[in-house]
């Protein structure tokens, strides 16, 4: 989020959104396939094209049924980081988990409702983006 923050507020233009569908972190949202950045009252935006469905994709992802422990394989997406605990997404035998993990131990995981394939195409272009390739 640090990078997409930086993105619109250096490339952005000022602007008045038309909504706010989905907050990815404090102060930056996304429209439609705009990314809006709230800064003292006022926004800049800037249309982020496909890059925002794959924001979408990992954003809130629904859990389906909780799990007993899995081994999860990559491509791994970390969701959330704090001192005391952190949550994962992986995959294992064709569906994606998420696991949350204080420290070493695991705490809870659950199937979620994204397809395996979606997952992995979301994935490549989230880290295409993050490693700056077009």
């Amino acid at each position: 989020m640090d990078k997409l923050r930086a993105l619109v507020g250096s490339r952005g233009d000022a602007c008045t959104p038309d909504s706010l569908d989905l907050e990815l972190s404090n102060g930056l949202f996304l429209s439609g396939s705009v990314a809006v950045l709230a800064q003292g009252g006022a926004y800049k935006c800037l249309d982020v094209g496909g890059l925002a469905d794959v924001l979408r994709t990992f954003a809130y992802p629904q859990t389906i049924q909780q799990s007993a422990f899995k081994t999860l394989r990559p491509p791994y997406v970390e969701l959330y980081e704090d001192e005391r605990r952190y949550v994962v997404l992986g995959i294992y035998d064709d569906k994606v988990y998420m696991s949350e993990w204080s420290g070493i131990r695991l705490c809870c995981s659950w199937v979620v409702d994204i397809d395996v394939d979606r997952y992995r195409r979301s994935y490549e272009a989230l880290e295409r983006f993050l490693s700056g390739e077009p």
